[in-house]
């Protein structure tokens, strides 16, 4: 995972032998346009693939569940983000996605397993990979509480 350091610090990490997908953060869901900010960053991605790593960017949500519900609970915004993420990942030539969304309503648990089922789809074509990232269980409804292992782990597998 790749965060708040430097290029060179990157690089540097591509050297270790045992390390075979990095995950640097590329995509932010955001509230206009296509509902994804992107900074992808094809030099790494070549340079990574160059030492035989894979690339799976990750997708962060701000931690913002208003946010997350007004992106998620719409079919026409999520069909959006879908389609701009998979352009992005063929362009760039990633080899998957790490989806790293937390402190979701709990009202949206559906909408984003629709969402991650909807991104496997339209992804699965290109060979291009999904993983979620999944909170421990505590009480906390807005953070594991929202994402029900079963429904993730019925659409990750289907």
């Amino acid at each position: 995972w790749k965060y708040i350091g430097s290029s060179e610090s990157y690089a540097q990490q591509l050297n270790h032998s045992n390390l075979n997908v990095v995950s640097p953060r590329w995509y932010t869901l955001s509230n206009s346009g296509n509902f994804v900010s992107i900074s992808a960053d094809t030099k790494y991605l070549q340079d990574a693939h160059s030492k035989g790593k894979k690339v799976w960017p990750l997708f962060g949500n701000k931690f913002d569940p208003d946010l997350t519900d007004a992106v998620l609970n719409n079919a026409a915004n999520r069909k959006k983000l879908v389609l701009a993420l998979k352009d992005s990942l063929v362009q760039t030539k990633s080899d998957g996605i790490n989806v790293d969304f937390e402190n979701i309503h709990p009202k949206n648990k559906q909408d984003y397993v629709l969402f991650i089922t909807e991104l496997k789809k339209a992804l699965q074509p290109n060979e291009i990979k999904v993983s979620v990232d999944v909170t421990r269980e505590n009480s906390d409804p807005f953070w594991s509480g929202s994402l029900v292992r079963n429904y993730l782990r019925h659409c990750l597998l289907c």
